[in-house]
Parts: C-alpha cells; sequence; structure tokens
C-alpha cells in the first residue's frame, strides 16, 4: 500500500501523469473530479490546459490559421482562444472506445484532435518507457536484497 500511495502523491505533482489521466478517453477529468477536490481539480485542469494552449501554439506557430473543423469553430465562440474549440470537443465527446484501444483514442482520431494526438504522443511514451525501468530497478533491488541475506 505504502508503494501505491507513494505513486499516487507522484500524480500531483507530475504534468506527465495528470494529462496522461486526462487523455484517457474514457475517464478525461472524472478521476480528478471524484477524488482530487475542487481546488485540486481545478489545479490538475489548469496544468493540462497550460500544456494544452502551449502545443496547440506550437502546432499553429506561423500558419497564421489553425485547421478547425466545424464542430470546433462552434464549440469555440472566444475569437482570442482558438484553441478553446479542439479543448472542448475533446472533453465533451464521449465516443465509445472499443475494448483493448483504451488510452490511443486520441490517436485514433488525430484528425479531430491533433493537439490531443501530439500530447498523447509526447506523454504516453514517458508512461511506458517509465514502467520498464521502474520494473528493471525493483528487480535489482530484489536481487541485490537476496544475495545480502
Amino acid at each position: 500500500m505504502a508503494k501505491l500511495n507513494e505513486y499516487y502523491e507522484r500524480t500531483s505533482v507530475s504534468d506527465a501523469h495528470i494529462i496522461c489521466m486526462a487523455l484517457h478517453p474514457k475517464q478525461k477529468f472524472k478521476h480528478f473530479c471524484k477524488h482530487w477536490g475542487k481546488d485540486l481539480f481545478e489545479d490538475a485542469k489548469a496544468t493540462v490546459q497550460e500544456n494544452f494552449i502551449e502545443q496547440y501554439k506550437q502546432l499553429h506557430a506561423g500558419s497564421g490559421t489553425s485547421s478547425s473543423t466545424k464542430e470546433e469553430v462552434e464549440a469555440s465562440s472566444d475569437p482570442s482562444k482558438p484553441w478553446l474549440g479542439e479543448w472542448n470537443l475533446f472533453l465533451q465527446t464521449h465516443k465509445t472506445v472499443p475494448e483493448g484501444m483504451g488510452i490511443a483514442n486520441p490517436l485514433l482520431n488525430a484528425h479531430c484532435y491533433p493537439t490531443w494526438t501530439s500530447l498523447a504522443r509526447d506523454y504516453l511514451a514517458i508512461m511506458t518507457s517509465s514502467v520498464s525501468s521502474e520494473r528493471a530497478f525493483s528487480a535489482a533491488g530484489i536481487t541485490i536484497s537476496k544475495h545480502r541475506n
């Protein structure tokens, strides 16, 4: 339980953990809303939104325009926030995700969610690569302690 609590506590201080949890097509911000309380939920949402806006700006730098879909344009009525359409479209869309597809949904809908897709490519790779190294360190610790006893 202590190890699980340690990992859970890391999610509150890591943009990567928070963004990966928000990327899950079925969960999005539900976990934060249910388990973190209003203030921490708002902090998590702000963290994801800041990263989303930065990613949006990088994707659309120099183009002068965004490749917004009709749905995105309708979802955003504020011209000072061109990113808001895609942000709201992803958060408000409740698509059924086939079993086994899980968190890869933004990657499958790259044409609808280009900024979310870019975040998924950047952040989901972190989570995958960190699991194997954590296992390696854990296994090494077990091996060392067995030999010392």
